[in-house]
């Protein structure tokens, strides 16, 4: 029994003289503060990113008179459901749209896309103004000014 007690006695000077250690929980480092800054700024460029693509989806959306670059675009409002297409007869020329610019502009005559001196079909465009475009039918001479409905 006194060599128990002797093995006891010793184990416990033995800690005694060791100092004591959490083992039980892990050591843990503190974050980098770099890495946090670095997290920081890709999650503030992510939001940034999303705002911009959502407020350019909604600008697209809303239908805008004056563009960025200066030109001016008039269109014939898409039909809906149950709105009657008005009626085109053959060989007549009919205006869907209009981009202005001072410099270039193009008219969507019978679902073409044509500039001054260009054709669409039978009808020749003389003249494009913000509101109309002048055209000439090529066949009879007559000279023609569409504008939107």
């Amino acid at each position: 029994m006194s060599t128990l007690y002797d093995a006891l006695k010793k184990a416990e000077d033995k800690l005694k003289e060791t100092p004591l250690t959490q083992t039980s929980q892990p050591q843990i480092n503190p974050p980098n503060f770099k890495v946090i800054l670095i997290m920081v700024l890709l999650v503030l460029f992510i939001l940034a990113v999303g705002r911009a693509v959502m407020i350019s989806r909604a600008s697209k959306a809303v239908a805008k008179k004056e563009t960025p670059s200066g030109f001016f675009a008039k269109t014939t409002a898409p039909a809906t459901q149950g709105t009657p297409q008005p009626i085109r007869e053959p060989g007549e020329a009919y205006l869907e749209g209009i981009i202005y610019n001072a410099e270039s502009s193009i008219a969507i005559i019978n679902g073409k896309l044509v500039k001054e001196g260009e054709q669409a079909d039978d009808f020749k465009v003389t003249k494009i103004t913000q509101d109309t475009v002048e055209v000439q039918n090529v066949k009879t001479g007559a000279s023609k000014s569409l504008s939107l409905p």
